[in-house]
């Protein structure tokens, strides 16, 4: 008759305990798979590698510190200065709702979700009384002073698609008609032909094409951030009419 030897009971440390559920057993499965009991008794023990192994440590000093080595920047996304700006330019008299936003914006329902909360970290939106409220001054200072250089202007070859900058909406009375190719953003059913400007988000032409403020809208974006100073001058100027 075969016996088999048993194995002497780990000895589970205090320190383990605080850990509940599934990670418990895994982290005691695996000290058995490492070689039988676990002391503390001087030393590193075979509890203290295990616990490394898993991303723990048996100490809360050194479990402090490696969750600020496991926090990370955000920062904002293109769509999320466009959404803050938006935002800041409509009054929706019957009240807010994420549907309506991610349509205008022609983004899914989560993107503007997204949006929203990385703009309420940056200060652009904030939030009274369970209602969304646009940080006016806040938006203005950073479209004005950081979207050019934050997202500068990406320009391709010229190519069919809809007009932007300087060359439509109210930027485009500012300036006289010449020979000079006008900025698009590149669109197979667009009606002009010019220097191709990657849009700020690839759907901002679908946007465009749904809503003629918000085409407005965009349009003096691109004039600040890729216009010459004093396209810049007058599409900020415009700009604050529309953000109230």
């Amino acid at each position: 008759m075969c016996h088999l030897a048993s194995r002497p009971t780990p000895i589970v440390p205090k320190v383990l305990r605080r850990i509940r559920g599934s990670r418990m057993l895994d982290l005691y499965a695996s000290m058995i798979h490492l070689g039988g009991p676990v002391h503390t008794n001087g030393g590193t023990s075979l509890f203290h590698t295990v616990f490394i192994k898993m991303g723990y440590s048996p100490f809360p000093n050194e479990e402090q510190q490696q969750k600020v080595h496991l926090m990370r920047q955000i920062s904002l996304k293109p769509q999320d200065v466009v959404a803050s700006v938006w935002l800041a330019c409509t009054d929706d008299p019957i009240g807010f709702s994420f549907a309506r936003f991610s349509q205008a914006l022609a983004i899914s329902t989560s993107e503007a979700h997204a949006a929203v909360q990385r703009c309420m970290l940056c200060g652009l939106i904030n939030k009274d009384f369970g209602e969304l409220q646009p940080n006016r001054s806040a938006i203005m200072e950073f479209v004005t002073h950081g979207i050019r250089y934050v997202y500068p202007p990406i320009f391709g070859q010229i190519a069919q698609g809809m007009r932007t900058s300087a060359f439509t909406g109210p930027l485009e009375t500012h300036f006289p008609t010449s020979d000079t190719p006008p900025i698009v953003w590149p669109d197979p059913e667009g009606t002009d032909r010019g220097m191709s400007l990657c849009p700020l988000y690839p759907s901002i032409p679908t946007a465009a094409k749904r809503n003629p403020r918000f085409y407005e809208v965009a349009a003096i974006l691109d004039a600040i951030r890729a216009g010459s100073a004093r396209e810049r001058e007058i599409a900020r100027s415009e700009l604050q009419g529309y953000i109230r």
